[in-house]
């Protein structure tokens, strides 16, 4: 068997294992070094770009802010209109339709009768009028608290609760008379 000497100085041996030793860590370094490099311009990269968008968000975010800002006149016009919107609904929901009473009083107002004026207070109104006698005027009264009038309106048939009559007179050489009638009528039908 033959063996091998090793004629190469320990210092030697030693020398070239210190040399590739610092060969070995150098590369490793410089390896070491471009990847950590590599990595911070790719964090730095991205960051960078986050800060981009982060500007932009930030931009469109005071841009709406802006716009909403804007739009304020708008908001208070749109709040105001519905407080309009909701009172008038609240009106039209609670109102009494007066044109039915004047139809009604109309209708059953007789042919040889005039009413003049007439005044509406909550729940009675006064009619002042003419008439060719006083039968008429009692044919009036009768159409108004009639229940079963026909010509009138059926939704209105109990319209009219009470009539009284306030004075009645004789007019002078024309003939005919003259008249107040004081008629109550319930409210919560003028409602539909």
């Amino acid at each position: 068997m033959a063996q091998s000497i090793n004629l190469v100085p320990q210092e030697e041996v030693t020398e070239q294992k210190k040399s590739k030793l610092v060969r070995f860590s150098t590369v490793f370094s410089v390896i070491l070094l471009i990847a950590v490099s590599g990595i911070g311009a790719f964090l730095i990269y991205q960051k960078n770009t986050l800060q981009a968008q982060v500007d932009a968000l930030d931009a469109e975010v005071g841009t709406l802010r802006s716009d909403i800002n804007s739009l304020s006149a708008i908001e208070v016009t749109a709040r105001n209109l519905d407080q309009k919107y909701q009172v008038l609904g609240e009106m039209f929901d609670t109102r009494q339709y007066y044109s039915l009473l004047l139809e009604e009083v109309r209708t059953r107002t007789p042919d040889n009768v005039k009413v003049g004026n007439f005044n509406i207070d909550e729940a009675s109104i006064d009619l002042n009028g003419e008439g060719s006698d006083y039968i008429s005027v009692a044919t009036f009264m009768n159409n108004l608290l009639d229940k079963n009038f026909e010509g009138g309106d059926p939704n209105l048939n109990s319209l009219f609760t009470s009539v009284s009559l306030n004075s009645v007179s004789l007019k002078g050489k024309e003939g005919g008379v003259t008249f107040v009638i004081v008629v109550s009528f319930d409210p919560a039908i003028l409602k539909r």
